[in-house]
C-alpha cells in the first residue's frame, strides 16, 4: 500500500464537479480518486485532558464537542467517528485515531506557523483495491503563541469552537474550498467572495465558523451522505438517491416537481407544461416562451444553444440580448453578435495596459503578469487576497505574495489564514518520493 501524509494549518486559521465550492483530497494532483476520500471505519476522536491556558476544561470539552456536532448535524451526512473521552498522551500521525492535543510550549520546534492558531495533519492511505482513505488525523492547537476563549466574541482571543469546528472539517476530508495563492490549484478566494461564511474559509471569521455554511454541509455529505454527494436544492436524499420534494411528498425517480405535482420533466419544446412565471416550473427549469425548459443557465454560464440560458447563448456564454449599448447595464456594452459584455477585465485579470481594464489601470511588478488593478482607500475595498498599496503615487489593490507554502500577514494585521504550512508540503513530498 502507499501512503501520502500532509499538514493544513488553520491559523496561518486552509472543484469537485458539482454548483458547490468545496473540496477534498480528490482534488489534490497526487490522489487519483474517484470517489470520497473519508474515514472508511468507525473511529474515536480523544480530546486532550489540559485545555489551553484562560479556559476550563468543561468550557473546553463543550466547545469541542459542539464543534464536532456541526459536521454531524446534516440529516445527510453519516459519519464515523465518536467522541471517545479525554486523554493525557499526545498526538501520534500512526495510530489510526484521532486525537486533539493543546501544545503549551514548542510549537515552532514542531516546524509549525507561529500564525498558525491550530494545524490538522492528516494522513491518506490507498488501499489494495485502489481506493483512498483517511487513516489517521489529529488536531494541533497553538496555546504557545495564542490566546483563546470559550465564552464568545473577544478582540484578542481565537474562540476554541469556532477553530475547532474549521479543524474537524480537515479531520472528516474537507480541504478550504480556495486558498491565497492558488495553493494546490484551488481557486483564488478573490473569486468565490460568497463562500466568506463558510467555516473552512481559509481566513479566522470568528464565531460565524462555529456553524456550517450550506458549501460545508454539502461537502460532509458528499463524504459521508447516504446519496453519495450532496442533494441540490429542492431535492432530498431517499434510498434511491436525490430526488424532488414536492409539497408533502417526494416524487418518484423520473418526475419532476411541477406546480406542486410530480411530473415528468420537459426538456425541450416537444414537452410543453404551460407556464407565466419561473415559480411554475420545476426546479432548474425557468419559464421561457410560456413553456418550462430546464437547464437554465445564469449570466456568464457557458453554453451551446439558446435553451441552456435564461436569456441568449452568445459565444458560449449566456448574454442578456441588445441591439444597442442602452439596453445594457452599466459597465457593459452591445457586442457586434447582439449580447451585453462586460468592458475591460476585472481585477486580477491579465492586462498589457490600462486599456485593457475596467478602472484603466494595469498593475506591473505585483505578480507573475501585468494585471488589472481598481483603486481603494483601504483593504477591505480589495479582494479577499489583495492589499490596499500605493503604486505610482496612486493607492490601488495589489495581490498578495506568497513564499514557498506559507503566507504572513505580519504584526499589522488581527486575522489569520489558513494555509498549507510549509512543514507540510516538505512531507508530503517527502513521503510521496519514496513511495
Amino acid at each position: 500500500m502507499r501512503m501520502l501524509s500532509a499538514c493544513i494549518l488553520l491559523v496561518s486559521i486552509g472543484v469537485p464537479s458539482s454548483a458547490y465550492a468545496w473540496r477534498t483530497a480528490r482534488d489534490l494532483a497526487d490522489i487519483d480518486a474517484e470517489g470520497p476520500v473519508r474515514w472508511s471505519a468507525s473511529t474515536a476522536w480523544r480530546l486532550d485532558s489540559t485545555p489551553p491556558r484562560g479556559v476550563v476544561f468543561t468550557d473546553f470539552e463543550r466547545a469541542a464537542a459542539a464543534s464536532f456536532g456541526a459536521w454531524t448535524s446534516p440529516s445527510c451526512a453519516d459519519v464515523p467517528l465518536s467522541y471517545g473521552g479525554t486523554t493525557a498522551i499526545g498526538a501520534s500521525p500512526s495510530d489510526g485515531a484521532s486525537t486533539v492535543e493543546v501544545i503549551r510550549s514548542g510549537w515552532d520546534a514542531m516546524g509549525f506557523s507561529r500564525d498558525a492558531a491550530a494545524t490538522t495533519d492528516i494522513s491518506y492511505r490507498r488501499g489494495e483495491d485502489g481506493t483512498w482513505f483517511i487513516e489517521d488525523a489529529d488536531i494541533y492547537v497553538n496555546d504557545a503563541n495564542f490566546s483563546w476563549s470559550a465564552g464568545g466574541e473577544s478582540p484578542t482571543r481565537r474562540d476554541v469552537q469556532a477553530v475547532l469546528t474549521h479543524e474537524f472539517g480537515h479531520v472528516l476530508g474537507l480541504l478550504h474550498p480556495c486558498e491565497r495563492g492558488g495553493l494546490d490549484s484551488a481557486p483564488l478566494c478573490s473569486s468565490l467572495p460568497e463562500l466568506r461564511d463558510a467555516s473552512m474559509w481559509p481566513e479566522y471569521l470568528g464565531l460565524t465558523q462555529r456553524v456550517l455554511s450550506v458549501d460545508d454541509s454539502a461537502g460532509v455529505c458528499f463524504l459521508y451522505g447516504a446519496c453519495g454527494g450532496s442533494c441540490p436544492s429542492g431535492l432530498v436524499c431517499t434510498d434511491t438517491g436525490c430526488l424532488p420534494s414536492c409539497g408533502d411528498s417526494v416524487c418518484a425517480p423520473g418526475l419532476d416537481c411541477v406546480a406542486g405535482r410530480c411530473e415528468r420533466p420537459c426538456t425541450d419544446l416537444s414537452c410543453t407544461p404551460t407556464c407565466v412565471e419561473d415559480s411554475e416550473c420545476a426546479s432548474g427549469s425557468s419559464c421561457r416562451d410560456g413553456v418550462c425548459l430546464v437547464a437554465r443557465g445564469e449570466l456568464g454560464d457557458a453554453c451551446m444553444t439558446d435553451e441552456e440560458c435564461a436569456t441568449a447563448c452568445v459565444d458560449g456564454r449566456c448574454r442578456t440580448a441588445c441591439s444597442m449599448d442602452a439596453q445594457c447595464a452599466d459597465g457593459f456594452a452591445c457586442t457586434p453578435g447582439g449580447a451585453c459584455v462586460e468592458t475591460g477585465g476585472r481585477t486580477g485579470e491579465p492586462c498589457d495596459d490600462g486599456s485593457d481594464c475596467r478602472a484603466d489601470l494595469c498593475l506591473d511588478g505585483a505578480a507573475i503578469q501585468p494585471v488589472c488593478t481598481s483603486p481603494c482607500d483601504g483593504d477591505e475595498e480589495c479582494p479577499v487576497d489583495w492589499r490596499c498599496t500605493v503604486a505610482d503615487a496612486q493607492k490601488v489593490c495589489a495581490p498578495l505574495v506568497s513564499a514557498g507554502c506559507a503566507v504572513s500577514f505580519g504584526e499589522e494585521s488581527d486575522s489569520s489564514i489558513f494555509v498549507i504550512g510549509l512543514i507540510g508540503c516538505l512531507l508530503f513530498r517527502r513521503i510521496r518520493r519514496t513511495a
